[in-house]
């Protein structure tokens, strides 16, 4: 099949499966009588699982590694994408926790602002409100 059939088939822009074509994620062969790239059932199944994995995470990077990995060992990538996964989740944990913070210093600061007039105020675009001692311009 051509491009714009597998486009249509996975549900995705022609230009994905040139994109992963060109990054060596799909391995298309060339039609010798016109030069098209012609996909198989095996691109489709590629495809579907660069999907998935994305879906779950995994950069583009992380996914060529998984598939080399499957086409020397075969299913014995299953524990090297557990491993992406898990970590993926601890990264995710900590970036929660970082998130949660930023937003209670974020909350902090809007609190104060509102208490002291803040939003008023006309000095200095570093308004010492930021540092949460309240606006020192007068004028609001």
């Amino acid at each position: 099949m051509k491009v714009n059939e597998l486009a249509k088939q996975a549900g995705v822009e022609p230009h994905v499966i040139r994109y992963y074509s060109r990054i060596g994620l799909l391995l298309p062969v060339r039609d010798n009588h016109n030069g098209y790239k012609l996909y198989d059932a095996e691109d489709a199944r590629r495809l579907e699982f660069i999907r998935h994995a994305q879906s779950l995470g995994l950069t583009l990077t992380e996914i060529s590694e998984l598939m080399v990995h499957y086409e020397q060992d075969g299913c014995d990538s299953c524990q090297l994408m557990y491993q992406m996964l898990e970590n993926h989740v601890k990264q995710n944990r900590r970036k929660i926790e970082e998130l949660k913070k930023l937003q209670e210093r974020m909350e902090d600061a809007l609190a104060v602002w509102n208490n002291k007039g803040a939003p008023g105020c006309t000095g200095s675009p570093a308004c010492p409100a930021v540092m949460l001692d309240g606006c020192s311009n007068d004028n609001h």
